[in-house]
């Protein structure tokens, strides 16, 4: 996904189903976030506040099947940014933007 779209641009669909133009001025930087097969809605109001708090992001999601208890944030290249290692509730999406924060994102 790209920054700067303009009406002229081929679009594509993000996480939320909403049309995106594409351009090529800067590559947003990519977190993956993976959530559990029940966890959607939390999953599209998570990726919604981290990309409008993080302009440089871009969030993509994986669903574990068969798993409610997974859920991590990693970066492109790996890095754990936040991880559930135990049952419980979907984290606050203030925890997470917290732990972005800490990882270095503004």
């Amino acid at each position: 996904m790209y920054s700067k779209p303009g009406p002229h641009l081929p679009t594509s669909t993000s996480h939320c189903g909403a049309q995106v133009a594409k351009t090529c001025f800067r590559k947003l930087m990519e977190v993956i976030v993976t959530y559990g097969q029940d966890e959607l809605n939390q999953f599209i109001d998570l990726a919604d506040a981290i990309e409008d708090q993080f302009p440089e992001l871009s969030v993509e999601g994986v669903e574990i099947e068969q798993d409610n208890q997974s859920f991590s944030v990693k970066t492109e290249d790996g890095k754990i940014v936040m991880e559930r290692k135990s049952a419980g509730p979907f984290p606050e999406t203030a925890s997470v933007i917290e732990s972005l924060r800490q990882a270095g994102y503004q």
